[in-house]
C-alpha cells in the first residue's frame, strides 16, 4: 500500500504544479460537497484531502468568520496552492495540517462536519479513513462526501491498475460495501445515492460519471464532548499569543497550524502546541486563561495534543519545563538529557533559539509507556471509539 501512496502523491503533486493560477481554486472533485453538507454559520469544517483549495475555501466562506474550516492533505505542493489561495482570498478562518487521512492530526470530536471530494477512493485503507472521520466529529456531527464506488466487484485487473487507483477508480468501494462500513463505523442516516458528475482530467473520464456517489452519514448525538478543542486558524493567533504572552511563554518559531485550542463557545479559554519533526514531536506552549484553571483544561489540552501525536505515527514527545514536571509524569513523560531532546527535535524553534535553558527536557515514548490516565494502553492497536464516544 505504500507504493499506491507514493503514486497518488507524486500523481497529484504534478497536478499541483501544472492547474492553472486562477482567483477561485480548480476542481479536482465530484461536483460540490458544501452544498451536500448544508453548512451552517459557525460551524468547523474538516476537507479530507483538501487538495489546491477549492471546497476548503467555499466551506469557510460558508460558515463565516465565526466558523473554521480545516484541510487535511499529504501533498506539500498542494498544501502551499491552499495556503496561497486562502491568503489571497483574504480569509483568516482556514487552516491546512499535513496529514494522512488514516491517521488524521486532529483530536477527537474536534469538528461538526466532515467534507470530502473524490478522495476516499484514493485511500488505501478506507474503512480506517472513515474511522478517523468519525473519531473526529463531535456527537451529533454529520459526514457529507462525493466519492466514487462500483455497483458490483471489478475485474482484479482494475483493481491492480496502479493508473486506475489514481485515476478514482481502481480504490473505489463497492456501493453496499460502503454502506455497511459506514454502518459497522456506527454512523446514522447513511444513505449513498448515485450522481452524474466528472471530474476530469485528474481521473479517468470515460468511466468516473458513472460512478460517482454522494454519501452522507452522522455520528450518533447524545454522548457528552467535554472541553471542545478544534485546530486553530489564522485568526486565533492574536488570542493565542495574548494568552501566552501573560505567561511569558515563547511565540519564537509557533506555527498556528501546529496549535490546538480549547473552547467555552466561541472563547479561546487555553491552548497547546504540537510540533511535528518526523518520528518526534515537540509538545510545547500550554497554557490556559487564569479565569478557567481548576476545570481539568489543561489536562484535556495535554491529552488532545497527545492524541493527535499518536494518531499521526508519531513515536515520541519531547518537551521543556520550568515547573510542571508533576504534571506531565501523570501522562508517562520522563526526565531525559536536554541532548537527547535537542537531538530529536533538532528543528524546533525552542531548541535552535536556545530558548529555555534552565527548563527539564521530558519524553514520552509511545512504544515503551502506557498511558493510564488517558484509559489507553500506547503500545496496543489505535483506539478510536467505544459505543460511539471518544476514548
Amino acid at each position: 500500500m505504500t507504493d499506491v501512496k507514493n503514486n497518488v502523491r507524486n500523481r497529484y503533486a504534478k497536478h499541483a504544479v501544472e492547474l492553472p493560477e486562477s482567483v477561485v481554486p480548480p476542481t479536482l472533485g465530484l461536483g460540490d460537497p458544501v452544498e451536500l453538507a448544508n453548512l451552517k454559520t459557525g460551524e468547523t469544517v474538516l476537507d479530507l484531502g483538501s487538495g489546491p483549495g477549492r471546497d476548503l475555501l467555499a466551506a469557510a466562506q460558508a460558515v463565516g468568520p465565526t466558523g473554521r474550516s480545516i484541510g487535511v492533505d499529504f501533498t506539500p505542493e498542494m498544501i502551499e496552492r491552499a495556503r496561497q489561495a486562502a491568503s489571497d482570498a483574504g480569509l483568516a478562518n482556514v487552516s491546512i495540517l499535513k496529514g494522512d487521512l488514516e491517521h488524521l492530526p486532529v483530536p477527537c470530536g474536534a469538528v461538526d462536519v466532515v467534507i470530502s471530494n473524490c478522495v476516499i477512493n484514493l485511500v488505501p485503507d478506507k474503512k480506517r479513513a472513515l474511522v478517523e472521520a468519525f473519531r473526529a466529529l463531535r456527537p451529533g456531527g454529520r459526514l457529507a462526501i462525493l466519492d466514487t464506488a462500483f455497483a458490483t466487484e471489478p475485474s482484479a485487473e482494475v483493481r491492480n491498475d496502479p493508473d486506475a487507483w489514481c485515476g478514482c477508480v481502481g480504490g473505489s468501494l463497492v456501493a453496499s460495501d460502503y454502506e455497511a462500513i459506514l454502518r459497522d463505523i456506527g454512523y446514522e442516516d447513511v444513505s449513498l445515492n448515485w450522481i452524474d458528475e466528472s471530474c476530469g482530467e485528474a481521473c479517468s473520464t470515460d468511466s468516473i460519471q458513472s460512478l460517482a456517489v454522494a454519501v452522507t452519514g452522522r455520528k450518533p448525538a447524545g454522548a457528552h464532548p467535554g472541553t471542545e478543542l478544534r485546530p486553530a486558524v489564522p485568526a486565533d493567533r492574536e488570542r493565542v499569543e495574548t494568552l501566552l504572552g501573560a505567561e511569558s511563554l515563547p511565540t519564537d518559531g509557533l506555527k498556528i497550524e501546529d496549535t490546538l485550542v480549547a473552547l467555552n463557545g466561541t472563547e479561546i479559554t487555553g491552548v497547546v502546541a504540537l510540533e511535528r519533526h518526523g518520528p518526534a514531536a515537540m509538545l510545547r506552549s500550554l497554557v490556559v486563561d487564569p479565569a478557567r484553571r481548576r476545570q481539568g483544561i489543561g489536562f484535556r489540552l495535554a491529552a488532545g495534543a497527545l492524541e493527535v501525536a499518536r494518531w499521526s505515527g508519531i513515536g515520541e514527545v519531547h518537551l521543556l519545563t520550568e515547573d510542571a514536571q508533576r504534571f506531565f509524569t501523570r501522562f508517562g513523560f520522563e526526565p531525559v538529557s536536554g541532548q537527547l531532546t535537542r537531538g530529536a527535535v533538532a528543528e524546533s524553534a525552542l531548541v535552535a533559539n536556545q530558548c529555555c535553558t534552565t527548563a527539564t527536557a521530558m519524553r514520552l515514548s509511545f512504544e515503551d509507556a502506557d498511558l493510564p490516565l488517558l484509559s489507553k494502553p500506547s503500545a496496543k492497536p489505535l483506539p478510536t471509539f467505544n459505543n460511539n464516544t471518544c476514548c
